[in-house]
């Protein structure tokens, strides 16, 4: 399959897929190829966790977490796709 073809079929998705598609590339992308997290990773993992055990961390609610990203995809919907279309090139 080309690099077009797999374009195209990744368009032809609905919104919804096209975000999880682009979710777990990114995901992909971010381990690398070993599937291990780099250090710079594990050490930023590791202070967040550490903030959210002392309850230092600022958190939402999955619902509030829900409206940000709806409200991402419809200011950015277009923008999006054009900025996976470059991500897979």
């Amino acid at each position: 399959m080309s690099y077009q073809q797999v374009l195209e079929a990744a368009l032809a998705l609905p919104l919804t897929k096209q975000q999880k598609l682009m979710e777990q590339l990114e995901e992909h992308l971010a381990t690398g190829d070993g599937g291990e997290l780099s250090p710079e990773w594990e050490k930023e993992i590791e202070r967040r966790l550490a903030e959210y055990k002392a309850g230092t961390a600022k958190t939402i609610t999955w619902e509030e977490a829900k409206q940000r990203m709806d409200k991402l995809r419809k200011s950015h919907g277009k923008k999006s796709r054009s900025v996976a279309a470059r991500r897979l090139g």
